[in-house]
């Protein structure tokens, strides 16, 4: 639906893939305003434009808290780290009324010397907790990987801890505790599932890694000490273990305390 100078308030609908564009009657009014304004052919001025019903922010960055979004999304950073061919860019998009972040990425892997993925973070110092529910995990590799992570940096090589959901083994850890040092895991629960609650607890510089199946109740199965130097990067990580596929990860009830 839309405003032209010639025809007044008028629309064009497509009912077939692929089939031929039809406009719908217009008015043959000239119109100069109402919920848009056309000063001229070549520009467009709109305003008191909302969307209540729905409030999707897509963006390359988002918030951990409601209300933060999407005043601070400028000042809050989603970016592709590493090994990350740029024909395929991650993207993060967040619905407020749903609390959900969804996240679609491609990048080589979370594994190795180096990284490549798309992760939203946050700064953080000091003691705090990161929790996410992956709910959705959209893959085209066994190995795709989708959780939070803590990490030193946003360098590809950088130590980092990260709890984990895969298609192939469930949920896990894996860790890198010397920049550009050998990414290890905690062994492979041989557990295939297709959500779960992933959690990090950091105390001083120990990290200790959770796992729940109701959000409620937690187990804690890894903890590792690591040197990290504040502010460390939390947050939400995904990759697709495919420089050429993309993978979707859909994150509800994030958040950082």
């Amino acid at each position: 639906v839309y405003l032209s100078e010639g025809y007044g308030f008028s629309g064009l609908y497509r009912d077939q893939y692929e089939g031929s564009t039809r406009h719908l009657t217009p008015q043959y009014a000239r119109k100069e305003s109402g919920w848009a304004r056309i000063a001229d052919m070549r520009a467009a001025t709109f305003t008191n434009f909302k969307l209540d019903a729905v409030k999707d922010y897509i963006y390359p960055s988002a918030a951990p808290s409601k209300s933060d979004a999407p005043s601070t999304m400028n000042n809050i950073p989603s970016e592709d780290i590493g090994n990350v061919d740029p024909r395929y860019p991650g993207t993060v998009s967040f619905s407020e009324n749903a609390d959900r972040y969804v996240m679609r990425a491609s990048g080589a892997d979370i594994w190795g010397n180096s990284d490549g993925f798309h992760f939203l973070h946050f700064e953080a110092n000091g003691d705090f907790t990161v929790t996410a529910f992956v709910e959705e995990l959209v893959n085209p590799h066994p190995w795709t990987k989708a959780g939070v992570m803590v990490r030193d940096s946003t360098n590809a090589d950088s130590k980092n801890i990260f709890v984990l959901l895969s298609r192939m083994d469930g949920i896990m850890a894996q860790y890198r505790d010397t920049d550009g040092g050998q990414t290890r895991d905690t062994g492979d629960q041989n557990i295939e599932r297709d959500d779960g609650w992933v959690r990090i607890e950091r105390t001083g510089q120990s990290f200790v890694c959770l796992r729940s199946n109701d959000g409620v109740h937690w187990t804690s199965f890894f903890t590792r000490q690591m040197q990290m130097t504040d502010p460390v990067m939390v947050g939400l990580a995904l990759t697709s273990h495919d420089k050429e596929k993309y993978a979707t990860a859909t994150f509800r009830n994030f958040e950082l305390k």
